[in-house]
């Protein structure tokens, strides 16, 4: 049978490559759609990405409520259940 190893050195180029892409694309962002005086000329895709960008629409606020929320009740029901057991029903 024959095996193929990656060779180590593999992870550390694909790192470097997306932190020049994510730098150049952070650089195009601030200079092409950021500005105010740019807004008009956006088209409505580059309209959305800056304002989700500008932080117009809190997602994360509405993933951290549902999360807390399943949290608190997940720890309420499976205290209830370890607190009673099988004697509850009883």
């Amino acid at each position: 049978m024959y095996y193929y190893s990656y060779p180590r050195a593999t992870t550390g180029w694909q790192f470097i490559v997306g932190l020049i892409a994510a730098l150049v694309c952070t650089i195009l962002l601030y200079v092409l759609v950021f500005p105010e005086k740019r807004k008009a000329e956006l088209s409505k895709f580059f309209v959305t990405v800056k304002e989700f960008f500008s932080l117009k629409y809190l997602i994360i606020e509405k993933i951290a409520k549902v999360i807390y929320v399943f949290i608190t009740m997940l720890c309420i029901c499976v205290g209830f259940f370890l607190l009673f057991g099988r004697t509850f029903l009883v």
